[in-house]
């Protein structure tokens, strides 16, 4: 159940009421003075003065009451002050200022993050074309990895030449490259050929030779001079990337680990990659022979010689 209310006055009402009065007011005073003016023209001059005089005293009291009701007007409205700023409705403003800004803070930073989505998209898309190269070098670090394990995992041990029956292939270490010198992929019938059966690849053919070539039943003694190709040869890098390498798995499908034995001749630039080659013939079961390059500044034109024996290999 409520309570009923009194209606409360407005002061825009007592002010109507009062400028009512004020207006009646004037109103008499302009009808008195017509009428004065008419009996002032009818009378005669002793009546007319009397009249004057009656109006004079009219208009003094009419002008204490209008002097009585200004005064009245001045204390109703003294009474009327001006109306007090709501503490909340300020308050309310602050709260409305303070939120647009937020609002605006955050649409600046959404506009940030979608700068910053857009980035990462156009990332993911380019990510797939990098994913392969990365796989490839993963594999390669793993099998690099794995061969320094397996070097580190070794028994150290002084490896000992021996007289083998094998086919003797030389394949030269210069500039961090292996050179095959000869092509054996399609072998002659006679084995004396296999020595000059030049790589077309890693050698310059026509400006390979053999000065002197006697082998057959009479014995051998061959010098051969071969030109490499500074721009060819198979890059041995790390250990373990040879076995990567298309290059270097063509070359070794072409030889047999039974019955051929690889023989390193490294030039003084090379000695570092030594071990890395001859860790991947060895993974292949390959037996090996190795032997300085002491005229390794005469490089790229090669000289050997071979004579009657048995190589020698690890």
């Amino acid at each position: 159940m409520s309570r009923p209310t009194r209606r409360r006055e407005e002061p825009a009402d007592s002010l109507e009421l009062l400028l009512d009065a004020v207006c009646n007011m004037f109103g008499t005073i302009v009808f008195i003075a017509l009428v004065a003016a008419l009996l002032a023209i009818t009378r005669s001059g002793a009546s007319a003065d009397e009249s004057l005089l009656e109006i004079g005293r009219e208009r003094e009291r009419q002008l204490a009451e209008l002097e009585d009701l200004a005064q009245r007007l001045e204390k109703d409205l003294e009474r009327y002050t001006a109306p007090e700023i709501d503490g909340g409705v300020a308050d309310s403003e602050e709260k409305v200022l303070a939120a647009a800004g937020e609002i605006a803070r955050r649409r600046e930073l959404i506009e940030r993050y979608r700068e910053t989505a857009e980035a990462a998209k156009e990332e993911l898309e380019n990510l797939g074309a990098r994913i392969d190269p990365l796989r490839e070098e993963v594999k390669r670090l793993d099998a690099a990895v794995a061969a320094a394990e397996r070097a580190k995992s070794r028994p150290l041990r002084t490896p000992f030449a021996q007289e083998v029956e094998l086919n003797e292939f030389v394949v030269v270490l210069w500039q961090g490259r292996l050179y095959p010198i000869c092509d054996l992929r399609q072998r002659s019938p006679n084995r004396c050929e296999w020595l000059r059966a030049w790589h077309p690849v890693h050698t310059v053919p026509a400006s390979c030779a053999t000065p002197v070539f006697v082998c057959g039943f009479g014995g051998i003694d061959v010098q051969r001079e071969i030109l490499l190709r500074s721009d060819a040869g198979i890059e041995i890098g790390p250990p373990g990337a040879l076995a990567a390498n298309r290059a270097f798995v063509e070359f070794v499908a072409s030889l047999d680990r039974s019955s051929d034995l690889i023989s390193f001749v490294v030039a003084t630039d090379s000695f570092g990659s030594f071990s890395a080659a001859k860790q991947a013939f060895l993974d292949l079961g390959f037996s090996y022979s190795v032997a300085p390059l002491a005229e390794s500044a005469r490089l790229p034109r090669f000289r050997d010689s071979w004579i009657d024996g048995r190589p020698q290999g690890f």
